[in-house]
């Protein structure tokens, strides 16, 4: 009897565990604001810039594109982190060779780069269906969808994504100033 008694009171705490734990899943959803979606936005930036420069052999500083990372996040606000290290492979006939024949490529997982975009540009998608910090989600003709940001953002007007089997494929920004951004994820 009393091995019983353990057994059931195990389960009902395991289960007012899991409860515990989906509401302050919850309420933490429902609680983001602008330091969540501005996170986001970072994240989508730094991923899609590393993605973009992942064969970069030099860049106007005269060296490799070095990688970037966004580390000691507080809210909104995070440093960038450039990787110091590249990866050295003998090619040549490369326009970036040294005397011996080698380049210096960036160190960057094109895969992990576009899922950190994806990743954020799903969140960024699910804050403003939210409605989290004034985003608001447009469709265009085609069903495109687009997200607005308020006017209180100084930089950027919208973000479209497009996405095939869950992974992003095309990131188009609009900034305030009418300049437009297209980066489109597709393995070389």
């Amino acid at each position: 009897m009393l091995h019983g008694l353990s057994c059931l009171m195990e389960v009902v705490i395991r289960q007012i565990m899991f409860i515990a734990m989906m509401l302050l899943f919850f309420v933490r959803t429902a609680m983001c604001d602008c330091s969540d979606v501005n996170l986001a936005k970072q994240k989508l930036i730094i991923s899609s810039t590393n993605w973009y420069n992942r064969s970069t052999t030099k860049t106007s500083e005269g060296s490799f594109f070095k990688r970037r990372a966004l580390i000691n996040c507080r809210r909104d606000k995070c440093q960038v982190k450039k990787e110091p290290t590249g990866i050295v492979k003998f090619y040549p006939q490369h326009p970036d060779a040294n005397s011996k024949g080698f380049v210096t490529f960036p160190k960057i997982n094109p895969r992990k780069e576009l899922v950190w975009a994806t990743s954020a540009a799903i969140a960024l998608k699910n804050y403003a269906k939210k409605g989290v910090c004034n985003l608001k989600i447009a469709k265009d003709k085609k069903g495109l969808s687009s997200i607005i940001y308020p006017s209180d953002d100084k930089s950027v007007l919208r973000d479209s994504f497009v996405f095939n089997n869950g992974l992003l494929i095309s990131w188009k920004r609009i900034a305030r100033n009418g300049k437009k951004m297209v980066i489109n994820f597709k393995e070389n």
